[in-house]
């Protein structure tokens, strides 16, 4: 594990997959030169912050690109679940939430029970929980892997 910048005060620690970090890193630059917006300020303090991990070792506990997720707003008793994605890959969803919106933002990296402060559409300042992560497609990718060898390595039945 690397830890790329020191934490903010008072923003719990993130982990991220090298290869989230390179495309979202990718994707800020190719939007520097357009309006900057308050999402993309928000993402690259998250990137500063992050600790980078290869694919193949990131916990499954962590929300990744990709990923779904039920998480709660402090003070709501509603369970929300949405699917991580970036720009262009909302209709591949029906709960997408890109990581170019605030709350999109706020989430990546989080690790099931972890909490963030967040910046509500209205200026009141909430937090929001990670309450589990529901699908990780690194870990699944692992889990297929494992699965896949498996079957490689079972001996063959002989028939009688």
């Amino acid at each position: 594990m690397k830890a790329y910048a020191h934490a903010a005060a008072g923003l719990p620690p993130i982990t991220m997959t090298i290869g989230n970090f390179r495309d979202l890193h990718s994707l800020l630059r190719t939007r520097a030169g357009e309006r900057s917006w308050k999402a993309d300020a928000i993402l690259a303090r998250e990137l500063q912050r992050s600790i980078l991990m290869h694919e193949s070792q990131i916990p499954a506990d962590v929300a990744t690109m990709r990923s779904r997720v039920q998480f709660r707003i402090a003070g709501t008793d509603l369970a929300q679940t949405a699917t991580l994605v970036y720009p262009g890959e909302s209709h591949l969803y029906d709960d997408a939430i890109s990581v170019l919106t605030p709350l999109g933002s706020a989430i990546l990296g989080l690790t099931e029970g972890q909490s963030i402060p967040h910046t509500a559409p209205d200026g009141a300042s909430i937090r929001i929980t990670v309450l589990y992560v529901l699908h990780q497609p690194e870990a699944a990718c692992r889990h297929d892997a494992a699965d896949i060898h498996e079957e490689i390595d079972a001996p063959e039945l002989e028939s009688a």
